[in-house]
């Protein structure tokens, strides 16, 4: 039991710290706001893995085993956002300007709630987050 839960946490460990675009955003937060409100994202985005993880144990496993050329399709599907996502990012604007000025114009609150449910969506749509659960 000792070995399967430490297995478990050593894969946990390394999908999580591996580059994606939750850990990209995860990055943009914490350097444009303050550490709560980086938390209230990261907290949003891990509860959001575990469902994922939970809802892949649960039974879609055995809908990919079924239609394996649904799982072929998906990674295709991941393969080209992840490709669109990074052309984003190289083509986004360099300056921090619009991301200090909206950091600063939310109460602590909103912006908190903001983060959380932001984290929540941007994992819930990781495709990356889906092929490894």
């Amino acid at each position: 039991m000792s070995s399967s839960l430490l297995a478990m946490g050593v894969f946990t460990l390394v999908g999580a710290i591996t580059p994606g675009p939750v850990n990209v955003l995860a990055l943009r937060h914490g350097a444009a706001r303050s550490r709560l409100v980086s938390a209230a994202y990261v907290l949003g985005a891990s509860a959001s893995y575990a469902a994922v993880v939970w809802v892949m144990g649960q039974g879609a496993q055995w809908l990919l085993q079924t239609l394996p050329q649904l799982s072929t399709a998906a990674q295709w599907l991941c393969a080209a956002y992840l490709l669109w996502l990074a052309w984003r990012l190289a083509n986004a604007p360099v300056g921090q300007a619009g991301a200090q000025q909206q950091a600063g114009s939310q109460r602590p609150l909103q912006a908190l709630l903001q983060a959380l449910l932001q984290g929540t969506a941007v994992q819930t749509l990781n495709p990356k987050a889906w092929l490894v659960a």
